[in-house]
């Protein structure tokens, strides 16, 4: 499932739990590729970075001058259970899945349709999943990678999607501080999207100007921000036209 495997786990996860199939489930996911030769691969399909710039510049979600990701490990891991069994072994939930949806695309291994239509039909129908309207969500973490193809067609979709509801929503992108872990990626959002609902604080997109901007109307944080929200947005978009999107919910 690509970069969408930790996001699919966690939604495989609740499908099952939904249906009665299981109470419990450890869920996420890890990948470990910074190494020589993922790092050729992905350089030789134009998708890491191409900027001089010092490392902590690199990765430029949504900036005009975005040229790639930067590559990185980690993982994640929640333990997902039915409310009846949180209850029953007096858990303190740390947040809800409130929806999930996954489509797949067969435009191109490395791109998806560039009107980033499959990208809104994704997160519509985890919007529809959970039983919300499209103005409940009040924050998206996006996939945000920093590629030109990537970031244009996410855009695009939450412009569409959201419409006159971005004036009331914010906009993060975690990759810009802990480079893209590929498969990990979407668990590792997920969990941080679970601490800012927890928290009540929405993390910032690193080298992220507003002023110089191709997409203001989307408003990314360059800072973080207390805020309390109830509702968000984490978003998967994976090589193999894999997509993604949960919603959570504050416990």
């Amino acid at each position: 499932d690509a970069c969408a495997a930790g996001t699919m786990a966690i939604g495989s996860a609740y499908r099952a739990i939904e249906r009665g199939e299981i109470d419990v489930a450890l869920c996420g996911a890890v990948e470990l590729m910074a190494n020589e030769l993922p790092y050729y691969m992905f350089n030789s399909l134009g998708a890491l970075c191409q900027a001089d710039l010092p490392a902590s510049e690199q990765s430029r979600p949504f900036m005009p001058d975005r040229s790639g990701f930067v590559l990185s490990e980690g993982a994640a891991m929640v333990v997902l259970e039915s409310a009846a069994h949180a209850q029953r072994r007096k858990a303190a939930p740390l947040g809800r899945v409130l929806g999930y949806a996954n489509v797949c695309e067969a435009q191109k291994m490395t791109s998806s349709s560039r009107d980033g239509s499959k990208y809104e039909e994704c997160m519509e129908a985890a919007i529809e999943d959970a039983g919300l309207l499209r103005s409940a969500v009040q924050h998206v973490n996006t996939h945000g990678t920093s590629t030109q193809a990537n970031d244009s067609c996410e855009a695009l979709a939450l412009q569409r999607l959201f419409g006159g509801c971005q004036d009331f929503m914010t906009f993060t992108a975690n990759k810009s501080a802990i480079g893209h872990s590929l498969a990990g990626s979407g668990a590792i959002e997920a969990v941080l999207s679970l601490i800012s609902l927890r928290e009540g604080v929405l993390l910032p997109t690193l080298n992220y100007q507003h002023e110089r901007s191709e997409y203001p109307s989307l408003k990314f944080l360059s800072e973080p921000a207390r805020q309390p929200i109830s509702v968000v947005m984490s978003n998967s978009f994976g090589f193999g036209g894999i997509n993604s999107s949960l919603v959570l919910g504050r416990a």
